[in-house]
């Protein structure tokens, strides 16, 4: 069995094996990818999570409600990723744009060298906020995305919680620790004897919203829109866990090649809300700065 983590290695095992069983873990639009006949009944020897059915217009409806002034939002992609290319959804995303009164700028990053560049463009054309497509060679230089747009004021979002707690504002997609979960399962299935073609590719049923307040709180200090955020409270945000940090704060994040959450935020902790639906579970994520911290009121004893 052969186990993959995003398009690129699963369209490489699945060039290399057609008997092989191969589990992927992050598929990305794997239907238009090439990697499975469908999401229902996948075929062939692939099968296993893919990470959202979202479309793009999410992330710009969640920076809209944000900056309820943002007009302009630049997003930088990789269109040689597989799956990010499809014309039907650029066409759904062109149109929730304008119903939301966004202009969209597409900055494509073929390459490593081509994310400078790309930055430079940027601050040429100056954008509301940045909606970083994580495909590509964009994960190595996410944190000179996040430091370029934090210098210049510019909010950012992301599919995935990492890049927040690196210093992105905010993010909203799946929750890793579940999917992996998931397809776990799906290993355990195949070695019991069930045919990967025969196994439905399964989509997250649970998603998180994240939002780092530092980093909101840098934005926005006084603007209304980052209230909520900066204030550590709202409808989306409840309870609370015991806070457990080093002595000082560590220095902003300095990103190596590979993204380490484990590296980031270390003073950092979640507040969370759970809103059971019918199929979907939301999972609203803050994360807080010990400044916050030390102005929040103690917890009852014996909690």
């Amino acid at each position: 069995m052969i186990v993959t983590l995003l398009n690129q290695e699963t369209l490489a095992a699945k060039h290399a094996t057609t008997s092989i069983p191969i589990v992927m873990l992050l598929g990305v639009y794997p239907v238009q990818a090439g990697l499975v006949a469908s999401l229902a009944r996948s075929g062939g020897n692939v099968t296993g999570t893919t990470v959202a059915p979202l479309t793009g217009g999410k992330y710009l409806e969640l920076l809209k409600g944000a900056i309820p002034k943002l007009t302009r939002v630049a997003i930088l992609w990789d269109p040689t990723f597989p799956g990010l290319t499809d014309a039907a959804a650029q066409a759904q995303m062109e149109v929730e744009a304008r119903t939301l009164g966004l202009t969209l700028a597409s900055i494509e990053i073929h390459r490593l060298d081509d994310v400078e560049r790309a930055l430079g463009r940027i601050a040429k054309e100056p954008p509301g906020a940045l909606l970083v497509v994580p495909g590509g060679p964009l994960p190595a230089r996410a944190g000179q995305v996040i430091d370029f747009a934090s210098r210049h004021g510019w909010p950012t979002i992301f599919p995935a919680r990492e890049y927040v707690e690196a210093g992105g504002l905010m993010s909203y997609g799946y929750d890793r620790e579940h999917l992996w979960k998931r397809a776990a399962s799906y290993v355990e299935r195949i070695l019991r004897g069930a045919k990967p073609g025969d196994l439905p590719v399964e989509q997250p049923t649970k998603f998180e919203l994240v939002i780092n307040l530092k980093t909101a709180k840098a934005l926005g200090p006084d603007d209304p829109a980052f209230a909520p955020a900066a204030g550590g409270s709202g409808d989306r945000v409840s309870g609370s866990r015991k806070p457990t940090y080093p002595r000082r704060a560590p220095d902003p994040p300095k990103m190596p090649r590979k993204l380490l959450p484990e590296n980031m935020a270390r003073d950092a902790i979640a507040h969370e809300e759970s809103a059971p639906g019918d199929k979907v579970r939301m999972t609203f994520r803050v994360v807080l700065s010990r400044a916050v911290l030390r102005r929040s009121p103690p917890e009852p004893s014996g909690t």
